[in-house]
């Protein structure tokens, strides 16, 4: 009765159920009887999007031609009696992504380029497809949103830029969602005192020492190790409403009123770095993780402390 669906709204085709995409594409457009040739072009940029490739659609005189082809796929699927509501609307939406991303395959900026030009396309077209999911898609529904704390905080420009960027013009996916339905979206970032960080496919690099007087620092001086900490709606004059030392960005140290980019922070002192599993699926065979017991064994940590 009330289930819970899993999504993408990223427009990066990284999941399983991307391989299966050019063919789900294929039969709705046949259904549908979208002309061929504009298909045809649509489909083989899913597919070289699916294998992380670019397509010389996105070139040159070239890109007039394929833009027009995914306007007339995209007309075609909107106004076919042949697909239900659900799957006109969501044919749709996926064309305005895969462009999109294919455009990012094909001709990224340079090196020297501002972090606005390679960022923002990004999360303007992630932001735009998170709207349609809360105000359209799952219209009444709570949706629980993971990305990165740089692309879900807001009013980046307010922020000090890291050395080497500048955030003066970048505009994230959260502050296109906040903008659209303002105080029914939450923004949670994440940071930590210690530890490493790392992805699956670089190498960890270990944080460093958190800086006194940082929110950091006070969650480490308070006892805690992992914790909850709101930001929405404090008083002026409260310390955490005030510029506090904080790090959520890439563990850079930045002085904020960060109530006004994020309403909460989610403090773990110690951070550990993502890394692929061993083998092929070899510690899935280990069983599902309890996550009930474990969370009643740390509450009940909690309370005793």
């Amino acid at each position: 009765e009330r289930p819970l669906e899993l999504c993408g709204y990223d427009f990066q085709v990284t999941g399983r159920a991307s391989e299966g995409m050019p063919d789900a594409l294929r039969a709705a457009g046949k259904r549908a009887r979208v002309p061929a040739g504009a298909l045809k072009t649509v489909l083989e940029a899913a597919e070289r999007a699916a294998a992380y490739e670019g397509h010389d659609g996105w070139r040159g005189r070239a890109v007039k031609k394929t833009t027009k082809a995914f306007e007339s796929v995209r007309d075609g699927l909107e106004g076919a009696a042949a697909l239900d509501e659900e799957e006109r609307v969501f044919w749709s939406r996926y064309l305005v992504s895969l462009a999109a991303f294919g455009q990012s395959l094909t001709d990224p900026p340079g090196a020297a380029a501002p972090l606005h030009e390679t960022f923002n396309p990004r999360d303007r077209v992630g932001g735009e497809t998170l709207v349609w999911l809360a105000n359209e898609r799952y219209a009444g529904r709570k949706l629980v949103v993971w990305l990165a704390s740089m692309h879900a905080v807001r009013d980046h420009p307010k922020l000090p830029s890291p050395p080497g960027a500048s955030y003066s013009k970048v505009v994230s996916a959260g502050h296109v969602l906040c903008e659209a339905i303002g105080d029914d979206a939450y923004v949670i970032a994440f940071t930590a005192a210690e530890g490493r960080a790392g992805l699956p496919w670089g190498r960890p690099w270990a944080l460093d020492e958190s800086q006194r007087g940082s929110f950091e620092a006070r969650c480490v001086d308070a006892g805690l190790d992992n914790c909850f900490v709101p930001l929405r709606g404090l008083e002026k004059k409260h310390p955490r409403a005030k510029r506090m030392v904080a790090r959520p960005l890439g563990y850079s140290a930045m002085q904020a009123q960060w109530p006004r980019h994020c309403d909460a922070f989610g403090f773990t002192r110690t951070m550990t770095p993502s890394r692929p599993l061993e083998g092929d699926g070899e510690k899935a065979a280990d069983g599902p993780f309890e996550l009930a017991a474990a969370i009643e064994s740390q509450l009940g940590a909690i309370a005793s402390a």
